[in-house]
């Protein structure tokens, strides 16, 4: 099989050729998934070295434990799960939570780049990364397990059954946390700057 036609594969497919000794397969996998997951870890450890080590643990994990994963489940579920348990851990070491916030590892903020526009006007871009700010500020001020489904639907790009399947928590549980996470968010931004 050549590699063109693997890549188009689908994760349970490529996940099936590997352990058939096809060792592309998980090549193609971790090509895949590796970006979403560096960018979810790096979004709570905040340095690059960090989480580089914990991407490559991941995916250690992953490949250690992809015999037992169930192939009728969404593989990018599971490795968000590990992602997070393995962070989680990383933490637990370090004694220390921090606020997960929208920035990338070039410092620019990931809200901001998604709202500004090339055509707008230098006192409408300063505008938007105030906005920016106070929301990643705002973001920040959350209890953790609210900051967690935001950056997880917003930052990710996950929908809530994805998280749902992630956090093991039960959809409505995922979804009354992002209500209640924007109505967080309302109560502490001004009243000029709510959404």
């Amino acid at each position: 099989m050549s590699e063109i036609n693997l890549e188009k594969l689908e994760d349970a497919r490529l996940i099936a050729l590997y352990l058939a000794g096809e060792e592309a397969g998980l090549n193609i996998l971790v090509a895949r998934h590796l970006p979403a997951i560096y960018g979810l870890i790096y979004n709570y450890v905040k340095t690059a070295a960090d989480a580089e080590d914990i991407s490559q643990e991941v995916f250690v994990k992953v490949w250690k434990n992809l015999r037992k994963f169930d192939t009728r489940k969404n593989f990018r579920v599971w490795v968000v799960r590990i992602a997070r348990n393995t962070i989680i851990d990383f933490f637990r070491k370090q004694k220390a939570l921090p606020f997960a916030a929208f920035e990338r590892a070039d410092g620019e903020n990931v809200l901001a780049a998604t709202l500004a526009s090339t055509e707008l006007s230098p006192l409408e871009e300063l505008n938007v990364k105030n906005l920016a700010h106070e929301l990643r500020e705002a973001v920040d001020c959350l209890a953790p397990k609210y900051r967690e489904v935001i950056n997880l639907h917003h930052v990710q790009s996950l929908s809530f059954r994805e998280i749902s399947e992630s956090l093991d928590e039960s959809i409505n549980t995922v979804k009354s946390r992002y209500r209640r996470a924007l109505t967080v968010l309302k109560g502490i931004l001004p009243e000029n700057k709510r959404f």
